[in-house]
């Protein structure tokens, strides 16, 4: 019985072989040279599995491949291209520069009062789109911090327009399902930190919202008709708030006007709408 409860003996790990005595007394048989060979050969990919899975735990898994990637291709502004820095002095004196109330009339899809902070082209239009693709989130706070220059010119106008019994709400427009899936919500973004300088600025409560959801599908390639039918719906009671309305860029403006009668069916009031920079036009021009 103490013969059948004892584990087995492990096969012989020495070059002699074991002997018939010693097989029998342990019941095991020596590993077969082929075996042996394919132990050996995967060994080294047991041992790589390993260190992979140990340094995926650590959570350092993507440090050396930046610091790789870094080495192959270095950094470059996300405005002009100069190499070894994030964002370049002239480009950000780009987003610091003080926002400009466009004329509506001018706007073909809405009669919204529009504060922007640029033209869509140039070295802009790249800090815009490679904030939008995610490619540098080293740019995320230089643009935030270009928002405190630029909104300082609205930040008058707005406390004239605003009533003082009512609370600010800072709400963002709608964003795709794919950003949404994968977190790059870049509206949002603005939409927050726009709260944060307006919030000291003025003597009423301001708070951020992100209500907003579209119902139809992708605006680019679409003419001024086509994007002037784009729906969007409001999921929260928008009563008793004003409203100032946040997007990265508009072109037509028809996405802020579907935002504009979405808050209003919820019972609220947009003042106004605050882009980062303004798609050009030959016929678009700034308000005197």
């Amino acid at each position: 019985m103490f013969n059948a409860l004892t584990p087995l003996a492990r096969p012989p790990t020495s070059k002699v072989n074991a002997t018939s005595s010693d097989e029998g007394r342990t019941g095991a048989t020596p590993r077969p040279p082929a075996l042996k060979a394919i132990a050996l050969k995967c060994a080294p990919f047991k041992t790589a599995t390993l260190r992979a899975t140990t340094f995926r735990a650590s959570g350092l898994k993507c440090v050396p491949f930046r610091t790789a990637g870094q080495l192959v291709l270095p950094r470059q502004c996300a405005g002009c291209g100069l190499w070894d820095t994030d964002l370049c002095p002239q480009c950000q004196q780009l987003l610091s520069r003080s926002a400009t109330l466009l004329n509506s009339d001018l706007l073909p899809a809405t009669d919204l009062a529009i504060w922007s902070q640029g033209t869509y082209a140039g070295a802009l239009r790249q800090i815009v789109l490679s904030f939008k693709s995610g490619r540098h989130r080293a740019i995320t706070g230089a643009i935030l911090a270009g928002i405190n220059d630029g909104a300082a010119t609205m930040v008058p106008w707005l406390a004239c327009q605003l009533a003082k019994d009512k609370p600010l709400a800072i709400i963002n427009a709608p964003s795709k399902l794919s950003r949404r899936w994968h977190a790059n919500l870049v509206a949002r973004q603005l939409a927050q930190g726009l709260t944060d300088y307006l919030a000291p600025q003025l003597d009423i409560a301001v708070v951020s919202a992100d209500p907003l959801r579209l119902r139809s599908g992708k605006q680019l390639g679409k003419n001024s008709r086509q994007r002037a039918q784009r729906q969007v719906k409001c999921l929260a009671d928008a009563t008793g708030w004003q409203v100032v309305l946040v997007d990265d860029v508009v072109t037509t403006g028809a996405t802020l006007e579907a935002s504009a009668k979405a808050i209003e069916a919820a019972g609220g009031v947009v003042v106004c709408a605050w882009t980062l920079a303004t798609a050009p036009t030959k016929k678009r021009t700034a308000r005197p």
